[in-house]
C-alpha cells in the first residue's frame, strides 16, 4: 500500500537534491511503492512483485553516488506510468 504523501514528498525531495542520500532513504522510497527487497550481502536488490522487471541494486554504503537516486526517480516514474496505463488514464 502506498502512503502517497509520504511518497509523494519523498520522492520530489529527491528530484529536487540527488545529492546526500542513505541507502535507508531509498529503501523507504522503494517500499512506499510496494517494491519487495532481497538483501544481499554487498547490496540489496529492489524488486516491484506485480512488475518483476522493474529493479534496482542499491549497495550498502553510506555514500551513496547521485546515480542511484536518479536510478530510483525514474523507476519510480515507470511505475506510476506503468499504473497509469492500467488504469486507463
Amino acid at each position: 500500500m502506498v502512503k502517497v504523501g509520504k511518497a509523494e514528498k519523498l520522492l520530489q525531495r529527491m528530484r529536487d537534491s540527488q545529492a546526500g542520500w542513505k541507502p535507508n532513504d531509498l529503501d523507504r522510497l522503494y517500499r512506499y511503492y510496494g517494491f519487495k527487497v532481497r538483501e544481499g550481502g554487498k547490496h540489496c536488490v529492489f524488486f516491484h512483485p506485480k512488475y518483476p522487471y522493474l529493479m534496482a541494486t542499491v549497495k550498502r554504503s553510506n555514500n551513496l553516488g547521485k546515480g542511484y537516486i536518479r536510478d530510483a526517480i525514474d523507476l519510480v516514474d515507470k511505475l506510476i506510468k506503468l499504473e497509469d496505463e492500467e488504469d486507463g488514464h
